[in-house]
């Protein structure tokens, strides 16, 4: 197995249910000092220039000093990644999944999903505003779900909505549509991962090129940090806007299609 690979692999179980490693505590904190600072650009910017320093600052000396650092240089990115995105849901009074916001996020991110006001036939769209009054296994359709949609879960209650339901028949609706929510939500994590793998192993090649050389590496792991947390908080400002203005989180064709999904 190439390095390249090797590291690919590596990164695709680290990303998995990135927000999810948040123990009870943390999340308490995060969200303490997310409302206590109030501003979502203030709170952005201070999570990507504590992602430059610390990049900067594991780089610097060059040689296996720097090597060493890579791994819990990584680590940091991921912990301030979810800190801007998930912080800005706060400051925005929005409900945030520990869960599953980050893996969305992602997605957003990777181009594994687009933000848009419909979800086309054919695809798989999440319902992103949290407030939505669904019940799992009814007919009790938001206004904004016509009859000419693709497949649509609301996010939280884990229904599924709009003509999703009459595909899937009325029998058993409840216990279908659940298990059609769990496998459609497995397979986006898993494929979204895979895609954020590839993505971030290129760039941390870069890192790797110029690891042995002293402040060259500061300055390029400086500028790596940057661009991970940086373009994942700009994704996670991005996904809660949308959830404000009540749209939906789709996924492309590539990750998952309505047929796909409702022959699981």
């Amino acid at each position: 197995m190439s390095k390249d690979k090797n590291l690919q692999n590596q990164l695709f179980f680290f990303l998995q249910n990135w927000g999810s490693g948040l123990n009870q505590q943390e999340r308490d904190a995060l969200k303490r000092k997310a409302l206590e600072c109030g501003d979502v650009y203030e709170w952005t910017e201070q999570r990507k220039n504590q992602a430059t320093l610390a990049g900067g600052g594991a780089g610097v000396l060059g040689g296996p000093i720097a090597y060493a650092a890579m791994g819990i240089d990584l680590i940091f990115c991921q912990k301030t990644a979810t800190a801007g995105c998930l912080g800005v849901g706060f400051i925005k009074g929005l409900n945030v999944d520990f869960e599953n916001d980050m893996n969305e996020i992602m997605a957003l991110w990777t181009g594994a999903a687009t933000i848009s006001s419909s979800v086309p036939i054919g695809k798989v769209g999440l319902k992103l505003n949290s407030k939505l009054s669904v019940k799992l296994g009814t007919k009790m359709l938001p206004k904004a779900v016509g009859k000419g949609t693709g497949l649509i879960i609301a996010k939280g209650s884990g229904a599924i909505v709009g003509a999703g339901l009459t595909k899937i028949g009325a029998k058993g609706t409840a216990k279908v549509a659940s298990k059609i929510v769990s496998k459609v939500m497995q397979q986006t994590v898993g494929k979204v991962a895979s895609k954020g793998a590839a993505k971030i192993s290129a760039k941390l090649a870069a890192k790797i090129g110029v690891g042995w050389i002293p402040i060259v590496g500061g300055v390029v792991n400086a500028s790596v940090n940057r661009w991970i947390v940086g373009s994942l908080i700009d994704s996670g400002v991005k996904y809660y806007h949308a959830m404000e203005e009540d749209k939906y989180l789709v996924y492309s064709s590539e990750i998952i299609t309505e047929e796909e999904a409702l022959s699981m």
